[in-house]
């Protein structure tokens, strides 16, 4: 017999399937899978985790010896909802556990959206893997979406992401963002990260000339969109100006230190980005936050 039922802790009614031919793997893949639903049912409320719950039940998790991508150790098809495992490296199982729990109907996965946005989408996919299941040893296999996601989520807010992720709602999240900056900018910022993405998977070198580039415009644009967020806190008097600054400040401190280094000559300084800010006059209280 090829596969083995597992009945859905949960809800009795529902099955998803592991291949037999993990052989002494077998066990362990079914503990993760366990435990990632037993996440998902007491971290999440009913329509945040309705994905999930509808794809839970059909999954099919299958031992491949080969993929698409040859790089990748695993794959998650929404098509057959099918995760292909070719190696198991640690939390392999449960970052292709969030793309089936954040598959949508209409075919969004997570914050992919037909094929565009990857970079979001792995990235923000590898976050939640580290934040939910991480023991303090992985390192994120997307590193600089992964770096960039969290910039983005320290701008949307933590709980915002984590539901439109989970409910694979994109362009709620570009509507989000629009708040802090223009549309259009926003748009670029995604396709900045499929950029990254690309290169690091089309078996390019990270620090080429256009990887370099994207990680240094992604920076700028998102010192402005937390610089913005800042100033609309402050001008509904809901931060002092002495905060507002202090925010913006610790912003440039820490992000600069963690994206610095992705080739050589990604080596912008804060004052820098500071007199771009103030040059395009995104914000004005007194001249004084910058």
């Amino acid at each position: 017999m090829e596969i083995s039922l597992n009945k859905n802790l949960f809800d009795t009614s529902n099955y998803y399937i592991i291949d037999k031919n993990f052989d002494s793997d077998y066990n362990d893949v079914y503990s993760k899978v366990e435990r990632f639903k037993a996440l998902i049912e007491r971290t999440f409320d009913s329509e945040t985790k309705r994905n999930f719950k509808r794809n839970i039940s059909t999954l099919y998790i299958k031992k491949a010896n080969k993929l698409q991508n040859e790089k990748a150790n695993a794959e998650y098809s929404a098509d057959s909802n099918t995760i292909f495992i070719k190696r198991d490296s640690g939390l392999t199982v449960y970052h292709e556990l969030w793309h089936a729990a954040s598959a949508s109907k209409v075919g969004y996965i997570g914050f992919e959206k037909n094929r565009k946005y990857r970079g979001l989408n792995e990235g923000y996919t590898d976050l939640m893997t580290k934040r939910y299941f991480d023991d303090g040893t992985h390192v994120p296999h997307y590193k600089i979406e992964f770096y960039f996601c969290l910039m983005i989520e320290s701008i949307i807010s933590k709980s915002i992401m984590e539901r439109l992720y989970l409910k694979a709602d994109v362009d709620s999240l570009i509507n989000e963002f629009s708040k802090y900056l223009d549309h259009e900018k926003v748009i670029k910022v995604f396709e900045l990260l499929d950029i990254i993405c690309n290169e690091a998977f089309g078996g390019k070198d990270i620090s080429s000339k256009d990887a370099k580039h994207a990680i240094k415009q992604l920076y700028i644009y998102l010192v402005e969109a937390f610089a913005k967020k800042t100033y609309i806190e402050y001008r509904e008097n809901k931060i002092t100006k002495e905060l507002a600054g202090k925010l913006i400040k610790n912003f440039l401190d820490k992000w600069e230190i963690t994206v610095i280094g992705y080739g050589e000559d990604i080596n912008f300084t804060n004052d820098k980005i500071k007199a771009k800010l103030i040059k395009n006059n995104l914000y004005n209280i007194e001249k004084k936050i910058c």
